[in-house]
């Protein structure tokens, strides 16, 4: 039904990865988060500070696309919050959300922010 030869380019959607020292833990240990959506790069954030604390990342999918965040803090960091990880549009985590990896799974059909907040364990 109408049109000849081609495909539809999709639209690209950005997805936003903020990853947070949030409570201002700050220095002398490596909060780290790792969000990995569809195995593209990873976005960290070592050694927070107080002019450091936030590391965003940005990808891009086209729109439709099925994205899984995964959040592993690093040795020495855990999840803080609530929420500890922040998926957007009232999806809620999966996984160990305390101590381990914490995950979110969404179809990106908008630009879309999820945010992953850190502490040191100690």
């Amino acid at each position: 039904t109408g049109g000849h030869g081609g495909t539809a380019v999709q639209p690209l959607e950005t997805l936003t990865i903020n990853v947070v020292d949030d409570d201002g833990c700050l220095s002398g240990y490596g909060a780290s988060g790792m969000a990995t959506p569809n195995n593209m790069t990873t976005c960290t954030l070592t050694s927070a500070t107080a002019t450091n604390f936030e590391k965003s990342c940005t990808y891009q999918f086209p729109s439709g696309t099925a994205v899984t965040v995964l959040a592993q803090p690093a040795t020495g960091s855990r999840f803080d919050g609530p929420p500890p990880l922040d998926c957007g549009n009232g999806i809620d985590p999966t996984g160990d959300c305390v101590t381990a990896s914490c995950s979110c799974t969404f179809t990106i059909t908008a630009s879309r922010t999820v945010n992953i907040y850190l502490c040191r364990t100690s």
